[in-house]
């Protein structure tokens, strides 16, 4: 098990470089027109780069079998807190577009910041183990916030082509896409020429510190003061419960100490600043999403070296 320091160790860095990109953000440098692309290139490039090379390497201790009990635990958990916010939504959140809002602030996670704990922690190993839950959980996600927005949202009735084009997206996604092109690679035994191999890793060395400046940069303090109440009822539920699931059921799956471990690091992270483009298009509460998801960027602070200590 780490000592509390040695978890100090691998948290600080990570949220030191969001608090920079916060810094950075709030003093207008290098400018505010920086940080949308940054994360563009990020999303759609730097980290597709990182993951096809990570995965990409012979890997002699791969098992399905692993695979399968993880996407088993993390589906159940998904499942359970779905029935969950379905069940109380009657009783606490009967404003359709607050519930959009509540349920991305639940279920969704900001993977920079997951894959920087998982390589530091257990190194390329570790970054295969996220690569699978990445490329099972990122679709899943995606289509069940996009389903409960067209129901909830303001715009519930919707656009048939607005919805073709944001299933197309979660199809086409970069992330997904990677992974996939990765474990090919790997159980194709397709070596990656060295050239391109060299090429893929300095990509991927911009992709982490780069995006978690991103991650910062996109917190909105001020938003706090919105639905305090319920900003604070779904940081516990993303930060404490959703982990506590992801363990409980890692367990009742046997799923091997490394994917649990891995599974739990990912269940309990923050929400991502995809989730207030999604509200914007599909109709959500903007303010809301995006005041959850600062109040979890900043709690994470805390609730993830107690989650790590936990389960290492």
């Amino acid at each position: 098990m780490l000592e509390h320091l040695q978890i100090l160790v691998v948290l600080l860095p990570v949220f030191f470089l969001i608090m920079l990109g916060f810094i950075l953000g709030q003093s207008g440098f290098p400018g505010k027109a920086f940080w949308e692309p940054a994360e563009k290139l990020t999303y759609y490039l730097l980290l597709p780069a990182l993951l096809v090379q990570k995965i990409a390497a012979p890997n002699p201790d791969s098992n399905s079998l692993e695979a399968l009990t993880l996407m088993a635990a993390m589906l159940a958990s998904l499942l359970v807190l779905t029935v969950l916010l379905l069940v109380l939504r009657p009783l606490f959140f009967t404003h359709g577009p607050s519930f959009t809002s509540v349920y991305q602030g639940t279920i969704r996670f900001n993977s920079y910041i997951g894959i920087s704990i998982v390589l530091f922690l257990f190194g390329e190993q570790g970054v295969l183990t996220a690569a699978i839950l990445l490329a099972f959980l990122i679709p899943l996600v995606n289509v069940i916030s996009i389903t409960i927005l067209i129901r909830f949202g303001r715009n519930h009735i919707g656009d048939s082509t607005k919805r073709r084009a944001i299933f197309r997206a979660v199809l086409t996604n970069p992330v997904v896409i990677a992974c996939l092109l990765g474990l090919l690679l790997q159980h194709g035994e397709v070596p990656i020429p060295l050239p391109v191999d060299n090429l893929l890793e300095i990509m991927g060395r911009a992709a982490l510190p780069l995006g978690l400046l991103a991650v910062g940069a996109a917190l909105e303090p001020a938003v706090l003061r919105l639905n305090s109440l319920l900003i604070v009822t779904v940081t516990t539920f993303k930060l404490l419960l959703y982990p506590l699931l992801a363990w409980s059921f890692c367990l009742l799956f046997a799923v091997p100490s490394l994917p649990a471990k891995v599974a739990v690091i990912f269940a309990a992270l923050p929400g991502s600043a995809l989730s207030t483009i999604l509200a914007r298009q599909l109709g959500g509460d903007t303010p809301l999403i995006s005041g959850i998801t600062t109040a979890q960027t900043l709690a994470a602070a805390l609730t993830l070296p107690l989650i790590l200590y936990l389960i290492l």
